[in-house]
C-alpha cells in the first residue's frame, strides 16, 4: 500500500466485554469476514439488532444499476401497446479483500458540541477507547502478513438510481452515524492478527460513558 491517510485523533472498538479484553491484554485484533457485512434487510433473515446496526447490504458494491419505465409501440393489427418495466436492479460485487477490521473515529475537526450517536451503543455494552491510534496502526501493520488498506470511509446518498463504482471504503449514508475507520486484509490462516497487550495505549470503559465524555482536540 502506498498513500498516505490522515490518522483520526481517537479510534474506538466498541462491542462486548469479553471481546474487548482479549484486544488489549492480548493485542487480538479480530477481521471479519467481507461477506459477513452483506446481508439482506433485517425482516428477511433473523438477525439480531446489533447485526441489523453494524451490517450493509450493499457492503463491497462495485457497480449497481437500476431503472424502471415502459415501451410503447404499434402491434401488427396497428393497436397501441404498452409494456411496463419494472424496477431492475444489478448489484455486481467484486473486492480483493476478504477481511474487514472496523472501529469508529474522533473526527480531526470537532468542537465542544460533538457526540457519539447514541447508536453506536447498540454494537456492544463495552468500548475500548484507543488512545495513540498511529501506534496502534503501526503496531498492527508491523504483524501483517498479507495485503492491506485502511482508509475513512466516505458515506454516499442512498439514491435508487446509479450506475458507477462503490469502494471499499464506501458506504450508504444511513450509516453515517458510525464514523468509520476501516482495515482491509487478505488473511488466509486466521481471522486474528495478534499485536501484543495495548493496555499502554488503551482505555476500556462501558460503552454508555462515551455518550458523557467531552471532546475537545486542540487546535
Amino acid at each position: 500500500m502506498n498513500k498516505t491517510i490522515k490518522v483520526p485523533p481517537i479510534l474506538i472498538k466498541i462491542g462486548r466485554k469479553e471481546d474487548l479484553v482479549k484486544l488489549q491484554q492480548l493485542g487480538q485484533v479480530y477481521f471479519g469476514m467481507f461477506e459477513g457485512y452483506r446481508t439482506q434487510e433485517k425482516e428477511d433473515i433473523d438477525l439480531d439488532q446489533t447485526d441489523f446496526y453494524r451490517r450493509d447490504s450493499l457492503e463491497g458494491l462495485e457497480r449497481r444499476f437500476s431503472g424502471s419505465g415502459s415501451i410503447r409501440f404499434k402491434s401488427k393489427d396497428q393497436k397501441d401497446v404498452t409494456i411496463n418495466i419494472p424496477e431492475m436492479k444489478l448489484n455486481l460485487f467484486q473486492n480483493k479483500y476478504s477481511h474487514l477490521y472496523c472501529l469508529y473515529a474522533i473526527p480531526n475537526v470537532i468542537d465542544d458540541t460533538y457526540k457519539i450517536d447514541s447508536k453506536m451503543l447498540k454494537f456492544g455494552e463495552s468500548a475500548l477507547i484507543i488512545t495513540k491510534p498511529l501506534e496502534f496502526l503501526e503496531r498492527l501493520i508491523g504483524k501483517m502478513e498479507s495485503n492491506y488498506d485502511m482508509d475513512h470511509v466516505s458515506y454516499y446518498d442512498n439514491c435508487p438510481m446509479f450506475d458507477g463504482k462503490y469502494e471499499i471504503f464506501q458506504k450508504q449514508k444511513t450509516f453515517e452515524y458510525q464514523n468509520e475507520f476501516r482495515i482491509a486484509a487478505n488473511l488466509i490462516e486466521d481471522n486474528s492478527v495478534f499485536i501484543g497487550d495495548i493496555t499502554d495505549i488503551s482505555i476500556l470503559l462501558d460503552s454508555q460513558s462515551l455518550l458523557e465524555l467531552e471532546y475537545k482536540i486542540q487546535s
